[in-house]
């Protein structure tokens, strides 16, 4: 059985924490059944394409009409290993993607064994050092950016992530007068202060002007990144990869990471292009770098459309691959693998 995304179903279970996932916590998504308790979970229907999400316990519900697989991992690698197992088996055979969350830690893999059943993967963390042979004999794995918070309201009448990006760019290419596409900051963040965010908050102190709070609920983000230009992304819980860079590239901030450079190539290099943010050695490095780039109003344009077309293409680049894999066609995927350097001055 095949189908169009628009017309597939998903379940989404979180393994280890609870059997399934679905409510509906937030008035500004649609759809039926649809679940919301995950940070990523509007993120995922909207690379899949599914109109329909379920949550419905009973296999004899669901076996057979399910076409997409969503779950969420943390590291008891057997325990989960084998619930996923059972998942599938609930579910039955027509699954043709599975989108696997949370192996943030890269100590998990095992659960590569379940991918040759599926079409398509689609994985969070590229985790290129620890599974870089495994991505080698399963060509039909995906790298995706995080995604972004559930509750992100895109605003302007956008349906999504992508329309957002689109609407943005296309303003953005309208406007002859590039002091027209002014941001009110210089830089802003939101979130946890932790691992190496707070020295990059000294560093970027001076850098004004910037908001000072870094407390915004997930419904203003969008918001706030579409006023200025950079964004600090600092270390997630271990990785270095974190929802923030994604969330600032929907509204065309351009997100700045530091780390070493291999660090950087492994940790993002792997998608279908590489991103075109700010990469440094040091957080004091970093903000110089924003400095200079910030003295010329037609570079920071061209950054900020670079960052939204990037965004816009590995949405269309992945949603393709599902596409593909909803219509039983063989998905080989074509990973990245981008040496990524430090950013100079313009």
């Amino acid at each position: 059985m095949h189908r169009r995304p628009e017309h597939a179903v998903m379940v989404f279970v979180m393994i280890g924490t609870t059997s399934a996932l679905g409510s509906s916590e937030h008035p500004h998504m649609t759809g039926s059944g649809c679940f919301s308790q995950a940070w990523e979970s509007a993120y995922v229907r909207e690379i899949t394409g599914t109109a329909q999400c379920t949550h419905k316990p009973d296999c004899s519900q669901v076996r057979g009409s399910v076409d997409v697989l969503s779950v969420l991992t943390g590291q008891a690698q057997e325990i989960e290993y084998k619930k996923i197992q059972s998942q599938l088996d609930c579910v039955g055979d027509n699954v043709q993607v599975l989108f696997h969350a949370s192996d943030e830690y890269c100590t998990y893999p095992k659960i590569w064994e379940l991918y040759p059943r599926f079409k398509l993967v689609i994985r969070q963390y590229a985790c290129w050092p620890q599974y870089k042979d495994l991505y080698r004999k399963h060509t039909n794995v995906a790298v995706t950016p995080l995604g972004y918070n559930t509750a992100m309201q895109f605003g302007h009448g956008a349906r999504n992530s992508t329309h957002a990006a689109e609407m943005m760019l296309e303003k953005l290419r309208m406007s002859a007068d590039v002091s027209g596409q002014a941001r009110e900051y210089m830089w802003a963040f939101a979130g946890t202060v932790k691992q190496d965010r707070a020295n990059a908050m000294r560093a970027f102190d001076d850098f004004v002007p910037h908001p000072r709070k870094t407390a915004f609920p997930p419904t203003m983000l969008h918001r706030l990144y579409s006023d200025a230009h950079f964004v600090p992304c600092g270390r997630g819980n271990i990785n270095l990869d974190c929802f923030r860079n994604y969330e600032a590239s929907i509204a065309g901030a351009v997100p700045i990471v530091v780390g070493t450079e291999s660090e950087i190539s492994d940790t993002f290099g792997h998608f279908g292009a590489a991103p075109p943010w700010v990469f440094a050695k040091s957080w004091t490095d970093a903000v110089e770098v924003a400095k200079r780039h910030a003295k010329d109003q037609n570079v920071l344009a061209k950054m900020h459309q670079d960052v939204l077309e990037w965004w816009i293409g590995e949405m269309r680049r992945l949603h393709g691959y599902v596409t593909q894999a909803l219509n039983g066609d063989t998905v080989r995927v074509d990973t990245g693998n981008f040496a990524l350097t430090y950013t100079h001055s313009p």
